[in-house]
């Protein structure tokens, strides 16, 4: 219990790094001038004439390099807690600890501030998962502070550029994403309304259309565990609105061999 108490103390500091982001500024102007000679009573003489100013991040200062190694530095020391906490959630007694440590709310800010930081997010949602695993406290902290509409954001995101061949694409992300989601499923009808509710037909679509069976598969168990006890949501697959999303299911059932 102690351990878990110094991984948690040490992910404390790592948290307050990343999401207390400091605000953005503008850059500072610097002018630029030039020169003119010009002649007066036979005697060279200097004018100087402000004309421009240029943005000073194009001459990199010494602080600002300083700023970038700080910020790697702690880019670097989050991921290790990340790591840290993923192995610490595996386990009943873990999870339970991390739960009263009130650590879910953190994990969502890190996702919402690191929105283009694909591998933090990735480590996220790796400790929700196992987060979620049996542990209904966590389930039911994800959806008060409204986890759901987070991760379901990122994902249709992340789906939009798996789809454009033109874009680098990650299915281990959203492959990880829909564990997240189905395993907040099987905490009870209030979770799967809130899941359906927010990618049902639409985020569906757009995840089924991805053409991936590493997302194909837990796109099916997100399903199947908000439709687990719920007729009235199998009966909507197969209308107008369910359509969709059952073929391009089976689209990529037929070409990656199912079966």
């Amino acid at each position: 219990m102690r351990t878990v108490t110094n991984k948690f103390r040490f992910w404390e500091s790592s948290v307050s790094a990343h999401v207390l982001v400091n605000p953005i500024r503008r850059p500072r102007l610097r002018p630029k001038t030039f020169v003119k000679l010009t002649t007066k009573k036979g005697k060279k003489t200097r004018k100087t004439k402000k004309t421009e100013t240029l943005p000073a991040a194009a001459h990199p200062s010494g602080s600002s390099i300083s700023r970038r190694k700080r910020i790697s530095r702690n880019n670097s020391s989050l991921e290790n807690s990340l790591e840290s906490l993923i192995e610490t959630a595996k386990s009943h007694v873990g999870r339970s600890e991390l739960a009263s440590k009130n650590v879910l709310p953190a994990v969502l800010e890190i996702v919402k501030h690191q929105y283009h930081h694909n591998h933090v997010i990735s480590l996220c949602f790796k400790l929700l998962r196992n987060l979620f695993a049996g542990e209904l406290s966590n389930q039911n902290s994800f959806l008060e502070h409204n986890g759901v509409a987070v991760v379901s954001d990122i994902l249709r995101s992340e789906a939009a550029d798996c789809s454009n061949s033109s874009l680098g694409s990650d299915h281990g992300l959203v492959r990880w994403g829909l564990q997240v989601l189905a395993n907040v499923c099987l905490a009870g009808r209030d979770h799967q309304r809130a899941v359906w509710g927010e990618l049902f037909p639409e985020g569906f679509v757009v995840l089924a259309r991805v053409g991936n069976k590493e997302i194909c598969d837990p796109l099916c168990m997100v399903i199947f565990a908000c439709c687990d006890g719920n007729p009235e949501w199998f009966r909507m697959l197969s209308s107008d609105g369910g359509w969709p999303l059952m073929v391009g299911i089976l689209k990529t059932a037929s070409s990656a061999g199912f079966g």
